[in-house]
C-alpha cells in the first residue's frame, strides 16, 4: 500500500514536472528580490539554482546531446563569474537570517501545494493518457551516447577544476583578502 501510494505520487510529480520547474524558477527569483540584501554571494546562489533548474528541464527535453553540453557551458561561465566576483569584492561576511529563509520556504511550499491542487491543467493519476509511455522514457536515459568514449578525460577535467577551486579558495582564506587589491 505504501509503495503504491509512493509510485502514484512519483508519477504525479513526473507528469507535472515542467510546470513545477517554471513555478520554482519564478519563486526563486521573487524570493531573492523580496529582501534587499544585495551581496554577490546571494546572486551566485540565485544563478546556480537557476542553472540547476534549467539544466534539469533541458535534460527532460532529450532532443540531442547538446542538451547535456549547454548546462556544462552555463556552469563554466558561472565559475568564471564567481572568480571575478570573489576577486573584486571585499571579504565582508554574508549574514543569513534563518527565520526568513524558513518562512519563505514554508510560504513557497504552501503556495506550491495550493497551486498544485487547484490548477486544472495538472495531470491526475486516474487519467492514463500517456502515463506509461512517459515513464518508460524516463527510465531509459541514454547517457552512454555522451559519456561512453571519454569518461576518463571528463573525470580528470572535473577533478582538476574542483581541486583548483579548493586551492584558490584556501589562498583567499589564508590571505584574508580578495585576490586583487584595490588601490584607491
Amino acid at each position: 500500500m505504501m509503495m503504491k501510494s509512493f509510485l502514484l505520487l512519483f508519477n504525479l510529480f513526473l507528469l507535472n514536472l515542467p510546470m513545477i520547474m517554471y513555478f520554482l524558477m519564478f519563486l526563486i527569483i521573487m524570493m531573492t528580490m523580496k529582501y534587499f540584501n544585495f551581496h554577490p554571494f546571494k546572486f551566485i546562489l540565485l544563478l546556480s539554482m537557476f542553472i540547476l533548474f534549467m539544466s534539469i528541464y533541458m535534460n527532460l527535453l532529450k532532443n540531442s546531446w547538446m542538451m547535456y553540453l549547454f548546462p556544462l557551458m552555463m556552469i563554466g561561465g558561472l565559475m568564471i563569474m564567481f572568480m571575478y566576483i570573489i576577486s573584486l569584492t571585499s571579504n565582508k561576511l554574508f549574514k543569513i537570517n534563518y527565520n526568513k529563509i524558513i518562512m519563505t520556504y514554508m510560504k513557497m511550499s504552501i503556495f506550491l501545494l495550493l497551486w498544485f491542487f487547484f490548477n486544472p491543467k495538472i495531470y491526475l493519476p486516474h487519467q492514463d493518457l500517456w502515463q506509461s509511455n512517459y515513464l518508460d522514457e524516463f527510465s531509459e536515459l541514454k547517457l552512454n551516447e555522451l559519456f561512453n568514449f571519454n569518461m576518463n578525460s571528463l573525470l580528470f577535467i572535473t577533478l582538476y577544476l574542483f581541486f583548483t577551486l579548493i586551492i584558490i579558495m584556501n589562498i583567499c582564506y589564508k590571505m584574508n583578502n580578495p585576490l586583487r587589491q584595490l588601490y584607491l
